[in-house]
């Protein structure tokens, strides 16, 4: 979508509540293209190396905020739930077991659940953040990492990133330290 030329706002009973939610949705439309049969789809990220918390539930729920002001505005929308559960965990959360040690650097896919009642520890997590988002009576697409990766979905934008190494290269570069250049790939 690009740079809405049209002056479209939500309507003005919202437009006129100082809240930011409703602010926000109107940034939003003031800079994508309109539609009234466009999805806007907003997406949040969860690192599941360990339990969910309250910086969790704050971006799901300052997200559903900026929804729920769309919404009302009869605007449609969509939210996806994304878990990294690809990620390497990086050290061992308080109050869990020492036997996770031996699994540092290993995918929160690939480390058994330590509390034995789902497959991997990242499944136990992203069980724990869908039950927090059900209670709060959410609507949401879950989607994972590795999922994401088996089923192809990033492939075209790897074979774009690579395509272009050496700009990303020159972007990214200087924003990383010496020891985390030394292993950088994208």
């Amino acid at each position: 979508m690009g740079k809405n030329t049209t002056s479209v706002e939500i309507n003005t009973d919202i437009k006129e509540k100082k809240l930011w939610p409703y602010g926000e949705a109107n940034k939003l439309l003031k800079r994508y293209d309109y539609s009234p049969d466009h999805i806007y789809t907003f997406e949040t990220g969860f690192g599941p190396s360990g339990f969910p918390h309250i910086g969790t539930f704050g971006e799901v729920v300052r997200t559903e905020f900026i929804i729920n002001a769309l919404k009302e505005a009869g605007f449609k929308t969509k939210l996806i739930v994304f878990s990294d559960d690809l990620d390497g965990l990086r050290k061992v959360p308080e109050d869990m077991p020492d036997w996770l040690g031996e699994h540092l650097g290993k995918p929160v896919s690939s480390i058994p659940d330590p509390f034995g009642e789902c497959e991997s520890f990242s499944e136990h997590m992203n069980e724990k953040l869908r039950q927090m988002l059900d209670w709060m009576e959410m609507d949401y697409e879950f989607r994972t990492s590795r999922e994401s990766y088996e089923n192809g979905d990033f492939d075209e934008a790897i074979k774009i990133l690579l395509r272009n190494y050496n700009t990303l290269e020159k972007i990214i570069a200087p924003t990383l330290s010496k020891e985390t250049l030394q292993d950088w790939y994208p």
